[in-house]
């Protein structure tokens, strides 16, 4: 289903500068690449939205300058968990710890997670050993079942000002993780939450994925319309002393994938400067022109590999999936999430399969989507046999 768009932003929405460059156009895309379809006509006829990937000269703020925030409602039937990877849990447990560092010694604390899918990683937190959480509230309008249980409250909806007020005691730790970048205004979110936290000696933690990283590795299967933002290490720390955060520290984890950025509550800073001499707009607009050859290289890299599949059904599978076909016949994207298997891929309609089925159908080739996966899934196809080669996504080799 294809909708039309107005013009776009035409200044940067995390420092208001008009001084921005359109990097890339790719048209029309899925608005949910972690979107279930039960059918095959239904993958088909998912809604999709233009994406123009816009970068701001003076902050290095990234965004979608055609996002439309009214065409994505998320809902229960939206599924983005990793948490059915025992590395990605390695990591989320090591956030789960640096999430704890940051409250003081017997503390009573009270955490605030803004976009908490289904609850994982508050349960995770607050059942650590010596954990000093004793209430944990989560806002997601994607969580399909309400808990008030104990010390955890989740709740179906947006965090804004009215969830903001039904907080009974300002929050000691607010978390967003893989949030901030799915919000159309970003500043506005996080003003909301420095309100909510009061004069207190709140802090806050934010991971989202790292614009550089991908600039750099020409990763264009990280692309795609539910991130409407794209942040570098620069930007977000602006981003957040405009909102009223102090102290920032910012570090890159996950392979250098993924940005984790920490705050304390402070004093709304003004304007940021401009944040380098222009090379993040050379590399920018450099990525923008690989578009095409990256799609080229990757179609005659797969060609011929046959019966071949895409290992992993999330946003990178999804896209990569879009991007490449149909000129490369692929059988479909496999995932170890149960949740997914028997599902179809958004646009492409593409079968999401579970590993044993993808044995048992003889696919002998699979694309890795994501490298930090690869000793994972090279031990399970293992485990299955089978005799499935591995290709691992990496746009540079």
């Amino acid at each position: 289903m294809l909708i039309r768009h107005a013009t776009g932003k035409r200044a940067c929405p995390a420092c208001t500068s008009g001084d921005i460059l359109t990097c890339a156009d790719r048209g029309d895309v899925p608005l949910f690449q972690n979107a279930r379809y039960a059918s095959a006509a239904a993958a088909r006829a998912a809604p999709c939205g233009r994406l123009v990937l816009t970068l701001c000269r003076n902050c290095g703020f990234g965004f979608n300058a055609t996002f439309e925030p009214a065409l994505v409602r998320y809902a229960a039937d939206y599924e983005n968990d990793q948490t059915v990877s025992e590395h990605f849990l390695r990591h989320v447990d090591s956030i789960a710890r640096r999430a704890l560092d940051l409250l003081q010694d017997g503390q009573q604390a009270v955490v605030v997670e803004i976009g908490c899918g289904q609850g994982s990683f508050l349960r995770h937190l607050a059942g650590m050993p010596g954990t000093p959480v004793v209430q944990a509230v989560g806002f997601d309008p994607s969580l399909r079942q309400p808990v008030s249980e104990g010390a955890l409250r989740l709740e179906a909806r947006l965090f804004d000002q009215a969830a903001a007020q039904s907080l009974t005691a300002p929050p000691d730790l607010v978390v967003l993780r893989h949030v901030i970048e799915h919000v159309d205004e970003p500043f506005d979110v996080l003003t909301t939450i420095r309100g909510a936290m009061g004069q207190a000696t709140g802090r806050i933690l934010i991971e989202t994925p790292c614009l550089d990283w991908i600039l750099r590795h020409e990763s264009w299967h990280d692309v795609f319309y539910e991130h409407c933002n794209y942040f570098t290490a620069t930007s977000l720390a602006g981003l957040l002393r405009r909102a009223g955060f102090s102290n920032i520290e910012v570090d890159h984890v996950f392979g250098g994938q993924y940005l984790v950025a920490t705050g304390d509550v402070g004093q709304a800073a003004g304007a940021p400067e401009p944040s380098d001499d222009g090379a993040m707009a050379a590399r920018a607009q450099a990525f923008g022109r690989s578009l095409a050859s990256y799609v080229d290289a990757w179609r005659g890299r797969l060609t011929g590999l046959q019966p071949l599949a895409i290992w992993g059904a999330g946003a990178k599978g999804v896209t990569f999936a879009a991007l490449i076909g149909p000129a490369v016949p692929l059988a479909g994207l496999i995932d170890i999430d149960p949740k997914k298997q028997g599902r179809y891929a958004a646009m492409t309609a593409l079968p999401i399969l579970a590993p044993a089925e993808a044995v048992a159908l003889g696919i002998r080739h699979v694309v890795v989507m994501n490298p930090n996966y690869a000793a994972e899934v090279s031990a399970l196809i293992q485990r299955l046999g089978g005799g499935i080669d591995c290709t691992i996504m990496d746009a540079k080799a």
